[in-house]
């Protein structure tokens, strides 16, 4: 099976509750985009319109695979339209206030499968009926740790156990695309700052970061400070997330023992249950935690248990998750639905897939509330 295969097989529209005025203190803009992640057609919007980046806002963030539609709102007026290679943007309106998080209602989705076998569509076919009636663990999906290999070394772990040095040397290591042999030579020439030169064109978001290290070479937490804030909150975001799918997957191994199954993830396995007895049921459409998890979890004894054992595990506890660093940079985790169910859920009759000769394709598509993965969608519907 592949997704995401050409561009126009993953659409996604976002939805957002935001009144559209014939005139206001924000320019409304649906922006339509493709190859481009919502930060890097922010800082594009920015650059074109000559407005510095805290003017613009956004709702959601949206993968930079397929064609995705999303809203943007500019301090101020803004152009009618805007066009480049990876986007266009059209004013639709105006707004009193930016658009947020808090004004997103979710996202409908319209994917086509291809290179499937007859078992494959009889795979999502028997599936299917499963998926509606219990719903779907709301994991964050694999796009949410490409920063790092793995959660073994997580950058942000080290920032949670104040670590400042050790998660420094991590980001280098591990979290920076670099082939110009500077990561190397930083690494073997270690708190000697000043011996190791970068040009203007080396690792450009790393310059401010270095200059503070040969004026204070001890102070690691400056340094990361210094580095790219958008970075270094997907990071940490990763942290927070991994933490949060850990604890649900082992929630689910604990209490579903005959019928779950495991997909393997970038960071963990993912656990998946094919049914749920009544109370099980109950107890995940009940379900929701963020990170840390708070003080309501005295009444579930085994899921505070879960908690302590996996912070234990990486040497975290529920006060230094918050560490002075990560506080500053982000804003914590939210609390979180554990099940998700699509709503709408439509799948088209199989046809022949023309980019694949002998196999087929299908087109599904449904709507998901805010923050929730149609991949993991996908990944329950092929089980």
């Amino acid at each position: 099976m592949k997704i995401k295969f050409i561009p126009e097989d993953f659409v996604v529209e976002e939805r957002v509750n935001l009144p559209i005025q014939g005139r206001g203190e924000f320019s409304l803009y649906l922006v339509h985009k493709q190859n481009l992640t919502t930060d890097n057609a922010m800082k594009q919007l920015s650059r074109w319109m000559k407005r510095p980046l805290r003017d613009l806002s956004h709702a959601g963030m949206k993968d930079r695979h397929g064609l995705t539609t999303q809203y943007i709102t500019v301090h101020g007026d803004g152009p009618q339209h805007i066009e480049t290679e990876h986007f266009r943007a059209r004013r639709i309106g105006y707004a009193d206030e930016p658009v947020s998080s808090h004004h997103l209602s979710g996202n409908h989705f319209r994917i086509v499968l291809r290179d499937l076998s007859e078992e494959d569509i009889e795979r999502i076919e028997r599936n299917r009926p499963s998926l509606e009636r219990y719903g779907i663990p709301n994991y964050y999906d694999d796009q949410r740790f490409r920063s790092q290999p793995s959660a073994k070394n997580a950058f942000a772990f080290h920032l949670m156990r104040s670590d400042y040095e050790n998660g420094f040397r991590v980001y280098l290591m591990e979290c920076l695309n670099n082939s110009n042999g500077t990561v190397e030579a930083l690494i073997q020439n270690w708190g000697a700052w000043t011996d190791v030169k970068i040009d203007n064109s080396d690792l450009p978001n790393f310059r401010k970061a270095l200059s503070y290290l040969r004026h204070n070479p001890n102070d690691y937490q400056g340094a990361i400070y210094k580095l790219d804030r958008v970075d270094l909150r997907m990071m940490i975001a990763a942290g927070y997330s991994y933490l949060w799918n850990e604890l649900l997957a082992r929630r689910i191994r604990q209490m579903v023992t005959t019928d779950s199954v495991s997909v393997k993830g970038a960071w963990q396995d993912y656990a998946f249950f094919r049914a749920l007895d009544r109370d099980s049921q109950q107890y995940f459409n009940d379900l929701s935690f963020a990170i840390p998890p708070n003080s309501g979890f005295d009444q579930d004894p085994d899921f505070d248990t879960l908690v302590h054992s996996l912070f234990k595990e990486y040497r975290l506890n529920r006060e230094n998750i918050d560490s002075p660093l990560v506080s500053r940079l982000f804003p914590g985790s939210i609390e979180r639905q554990a099940l998700m169910k699509p709503e709408n859920l439509s799948i088209q009759n199989p046809s022949d897939d023309d980019l694949h000769p002998g196999r087929f394709k299908l087109e599904l598509s449904f709507t998901l509330k805010p923050r929730s993965y149609a991949t993991m969608v996908i990944k329950r519907l092929t089980l």
